[in-house]
């Protein structure tokens, strides 16, 4: 019987680089030499991932991204019913593409409520919503909620998706004229400083500096 068995070997956060290895046992009653001599193959998330047919064991990734990510088997070539169990290979990335959603959109009444969700792609995100001229956070999570909403709640609100890898954040200008409420988007903005926080490098705040738009 052959028994294949994959693991992880090596990480490397410097440069970014993981090793995969494959082994596998047989029992006495199978032909080494005919198993040695065949390459493995490794697949991703159940498909065989192209020319990754290899005499060595070994399945190597440089500058691993978000797109690496996913579960991992290999197989001897000849046996490829013989898959290894699979292994996890979770990637870490900071945030992109974010951007706000506003339900409902359009004109909404004076007294109604208003639902704001941030949307982005990070591993792992961590949502803050602010509002411009205010210093503390107006409250944390994917979606925000503004109940019986009044002129008073016009003004520019933030999202802000961060994690350990650094934060970027999207803004949604609400306004109120004639007893409707509008609003519009602007572009993302990227807070790099999280990325730098290695070389001594911190945040200072998590809102850009106040002043008009």
């Amino acid at each position: 019987m052959l028994i294949l068995i994959v693991f992880l070997c090596l990480f490397l956060r410097s440069t970014g680089t993981v090793w995969l290895g494959c082994d596998f046992h047989q029992n006495e009653n199978m032909c080494v030499e005919g198993i040695i001599s065949r390459s493995f193959i490794w697949y991703k998330n159940r498909q065989a991932i192209p020319n990754s047919h290899n005499y060595s064991n070994s399945l190597h990734l440089c500058q691993v991204s978000s797109e690496d990510a996913g579960s991992y088997c290999c197989a001897v070539e000849g046996h490829e019913n013989l898959h290894s169990p699979e292994v996890t290979l979770t990637v870490r990335y900071k945030p992109k593409n974010i951007s706000v959603s506003v339900s409902p959109s359009g004109e909404i009444v004076e007294g109604s409520s208003v639902i704001l969700t941030c949307h982005s792609d990070a591993n792992p995100p961590k949502y803050t919503w602010y509002k411009r001229n205010i210093n503390t956070s107006k409250e944390s999570g994917q979606i925000y909620r503004i109940i019986n909403i009044r002129s008073e709640d016009s003004g520019e609100y933030y999202c802000e998706a961060q994690n350990e890898m650094g934060a970027k954040n999207s803004t949604v200008r609400l306004i109120i004229e004639s007893g409707f409420l509008w609003f519009r988007k602007r572009a993302p903005k990227s807070t790099d400083t999280r990325d730098t926080a290695e070389d001594g490098q911190g945040d200072s705040s998590h809102l850009p500096p106040t002043g008009s738009l």
